[in-house]
């Protein structure tokens, strides 16, 4: 699941960096992007803090409204996505995504010029659900040989 979440958003990430290289993709969708990345990173501390006892969910709710700039409904939903629907999915989320960004970049760091975004997505796809050390694990032994000259 982690993975799968993962990709989501790195998906959002290639969106930024394509559409400010794109003339086709407007300023308000890069806004949108990155105010799902916004509200990504209000995830990873407002789900622990709520469920730590941290943080009211009136407060937690207020936070989303006014720092990510949603609406009430939206806010709300996140609460209670953190407080009894999803409990730790939104730092699990998170954690997946920073270990994907730290993953494509070392690898494109050890390939440089061979580096294929596509080959790198398709190998990892093609792993299936892994745990994150042994995913990368299976690009730094398998697919980075692979690929080099």
């Amino acid at each position: 699941m982690q993975t799968r979440h993962s990709w989501t958003c790195a998906g959002t990430t290639c969106a930024v960096r394509k559409s400010s290289e794109s003339p086709a993709s407007t300023e308000s969708m890069q806004m949108i992007s990155l105010q799902y990345r916004l509200m990504r990173a209000a995830r990873m501390f407002l789900d622990p803090m709520l469920n730590l006892g941290l943080i009211k969910p009136a407060e937690a709710k207020a936070l989303i409204m006014d720092d990510v700039a949603v609406g009430e409904a939206w806010a709300q939903n996140e609460v209670e996505r953190y407080t009894y629907r999803i409990p730790g999915q939104a730092t699990a989320y998170y954690y997946g995504y920073n270990k994907m960004q730290a993953l494509r970049a070392q690898t494109e760091l050890k390939l440089r010029d061979d580096f294929d975004r596509r080959a790198l997505h398709d190998f990892v796809l093609a792993q299936g659900l892994l745990p994150p050390d042994i995913l990368i694990d299976a690009v730094m032994q398998e697919f980075v040989p692979s690929q080099a000259d």
